[in-house]
């Protein structure tokens, strides 16, 4: 027909812009949660509250090197497998992007892994049998890493693998496929919290943001809806791969013998039943629920913005 317009299929986000949004993500996840992270330490190590920035901070760039990269790369693992199985369909259902998700997570898991395992040897290195700190020499990331490779070689940094690709891999899933899923549905039965009222209106009331928030109020009620979609979304992925994360870290404790999944899961469970499998889950997941909840903030608003700027109609005569 004459003069109809016709919509371009939307495409879906390049390995570089995926790159560049997960460095965003993983940026703005660290400056937002790193007090909360600070905080959880200080709790486990019985130091006196503070909000002191100069304290809460202490960590913040080992944390943004360790982060940003690793968000990055699930971003656009999971683009790279999205845009393989989208040689062999038309469109990918919710269990193929669950897959390109979880097999994101288990390639960020390569780097994840050995980098956990040095930490939690350092953790375990700091302190004799009476609580005192030894000679920091010995404790550090690279004497760690040395004697680690001097053992077993690269072997030795991936103790507890199977365990830690688990727990990335529902991380992934959590803010790439879930939160999307949680919102979705959400919509679907008008439960968004911008159904019930305009937070750019409840804001734009707010002293000093009021001028700023009117001319954003759309912005403000999507990013709303995103946070409540992220929250739910997050503390079921923190639930579910909580098992994993306990799982891992004790098969990385320093040990004369490897420990594999099973046994480890045996002694856990024999020792105080399923409970075993959740302990440190509160704190752990108040930390994986918020950063589901940012990252995938962070993803939908971006996507949103790539595409919408690249996103085309032509028309047919």
């Amino acid at each position: 027909m004459l003069n109809e317009e016709k919509k371009v299929k939307r495409r879906e986000l390049t390995i570089a812009e995926s790159l560049a949004l997960g460095n965003l993500a993983g940026f703005t996840e660290v400056l937002i949660d790193q007090p909360l992270v600070t905080t959880k330490i200080r709790i486990q190590c019985k130091l006196p509250f503070t909000l002191k920035p100069s304290i809460l901070y202490l960590g913040f760039i080992p944390n943004l090197l360790s982060m940003a990269p690793i968000t990055s790369l699930q971003m656009a693992s999971d683009t790279a497998f999205k845009q393989f199985l989208l040689r062999y369909c038309d469109e990918l259902s919710v269990y193929l992007n669950a897959l390109s998700a979880i097999s994101a997570g288990i390639v960020v898991a390569l780097l994840s892994c050995p980098q956990e395992l040095i930490m939690t040897h350092q953790q375990e290195s700091t302190k004799k049998p009476s609580g005192v700190i030894k000679n920091n020499q010995s404790v550090s990331f690279v004497s760690i890493a040395k004697n680690l490779w001097q053992e077993k070689g690269m072997r030795s940094f991936y103790a507890g693998y199977g365990a830690t690709a688990g727990r990335d891999g529902i991380f992934s899933a959590g803010y790439l496929v879930f939160t999307p899923l949680v919102h979705y549905f959400l919509e679907k039965h008008h439960l968004l919290p911008s159904h019930f009222f305009s937070s750019g209106d409840l804001f734009s009331r707010v002293p000093l943001l009021g001028k700023h928030v009117k001319k954003q109020k759309g912005l403000c009620n999507e990013l709303t809806d995103a946070i409540s979609a992220g929250i739910i979304a997050g503390a079921a992925s923190s639930f579910l791969s909580q098992p994993f994360d306990t799982i891992k870290t004790r098969q990385q404790q320093p040990s004369p013998t490897s420990i594999s999944f099973r046994n480890v899961m045996r002694c856990l469970y024999q020792s105080d039943g399923a409970r075993s499998f959740f302990k440190g889950g509160f704190s752990r997941g108040l930390r994986i629920t918020s950063a589901i909840t940012i990252i995938s903030a962070v993803n939908q608003l971006g996507r949103e913005y790539i595409i919408q700027e690249n996103t085309t109609t032509r028309r047919i005569k």
